[in-house]
């Protein structure tokens, strides 16, 4: 299914590690720009939509709706945190929620829109 609407995204930060196979995974901003999500549960800043080479410039969804890309099956309508790979996963007890699932992962690796949202847990 596709979504349309508006959106927000960064695109005036660098990669600070090479992306190109992190295009559709949660994001963290650090001192030397932006990198896939390490630590399951944690907060994020959004969505990475390009996927460029170290020291190149990213741009990152923060708002509105975004594929992702799923690390197991996940249920339509439930909130997403990211696990330790930057994938998203039903969010657990603890977890920085930023998303709600709009519509179901049937497993690892599926991509699905979520919207993206601030912590809710």
């Amino acid at each position: 299914m596709s979504y349309a609407g508006l959106a927000t995204d960064i695109g005036n930060q660098v990669a600070a590690v090479d992306l190109t196979n992190s295009k559709f995974l949660f994001a963290v901003l650090g001192a030397g720009g932006i990198s896939p999500q390490s630590v399951a549960g944690a907060y994020n800043i959004g969505v990475i939509q390009t996927n460029p080479i170290a020291g190149l410039a990213v741009n990152v969804r923060v708002a509105g709706v975004s594929k992702i890309v799923a690390s197991a099956a996940i249920a339509k309508g439930a909130k997403v945190s990211s696990d330790a790979t930057g994938k998203a996963k039903t969010a657990g007890a603890g977890d920085h929620v930023r998303g709600l699932a709009l519509e179901a992962a049937a497993g690892a690796n599926s991509l699905i829109a979520i919207l993206l949202i601030e912590d809710i847990a």
